[in-house]
């Protein structure tokens, strides 16, 4: 599962990101709550917003690091996330993002443009 932590989170995502889970109980520790997902076995954070269930595909090594490459399965959203339509708003979500260069968090910003929209400037174009 992928559990995207918000920006109340940042505290407790920094801590299990510096915590090994071999000497202590990173849930216990944070005061997080693990449940079992619904279409995979593994566990997720109930207090992330979001969280994606998917089934490993194919895992890549690359030198120093392993790449996974997964089938979605199933998205859960809490419903402070969802918009009028029902769907998960990133905005809403408020998740936090890591710099690991200047190992920093940001916050998501307001949105530049439309995907699938901003670029039909380009593809009318004559040498294109």
């Amino acid at each position: 599962s992928i559990c995207i932590p918000s920006a109340k989170l940042v505290v407790e995502a920094d801590f299990v990101g510096m915590a090994s889970g071999s000497k202590l109980d990173k849930f216990s520790q944070a005061q997080l709550t693990a449940s079992e997902c619904e279409m995979v076995n593994a566990p997720y954070i109930e207090e992330c917003p979001l969280v994606i269930e998917l089934s490993l595909v194919h895992s890549i090594e690359l030198g120093s690091h392993v790449q996974f490459i997964g089938e979605v399965k199933d998205v859960k959203a809490d419903e402070a996330c969802l918009n009028k339509e029902g769907k998960p708003d990133i905005s809403l979500a408020n998740p936090i993002l890591f710099d690991p260069a200047l190992r920093n968090y940001h916050r998501i910003g307001p949105v530049v443009a439309k995907a699938f929209d901003v670029g039909k400037a380009l593809l009318n174009r004559e040498n294109i």
